[in-house]
């Protein structure tokens, strides 16, 4: 830059890093498996404000093995940057083919 001349800064940053599995419960709530769908470091990004959304997707198959009954998947979602953990869950039913 010339001399005198006004610096220019950069917009904020803030690095974001995240992890995430999956645990499957029986109707009971008994944990019958526990995957890993985002390993640390597989999903970082740099975002303009600390607040924006995150999204990130997945697959969970259904165990073959798994009985007709109710189930409850459960994702958890780490913040590597700040310790931050949330979870979701959504309920289903293994009925007649197998299929939820």
């Amino acid at each position: 830059p010339r001399p005198g001349a006004a610096r220019q800064s950069s917009p904020p940053s803030f690095r974001r890093s995240f992890s995430a599995s999956t645990a499957l419960f029986d109707g009971q709530g008994e944990l019958l498996d526990r995957k890993p769908l985002l390993l640390a470091g597989q999903a970082t990004e740099i975002a303009d404000r600390p607040e924006k959304p995150v999204y990130f997707w997945g697959r969970f198959q259904v165990p073959p093995e798994a009985a007709r009954g109710s189930y409850r998947l459960e994702i958890l979602a780490l913040d590597l940057e700040s310790h931050a953990a949330s979870t979701a869950s959504i309920a289903f039913t293994v009925g007649g083919g197998g299929s939820p």
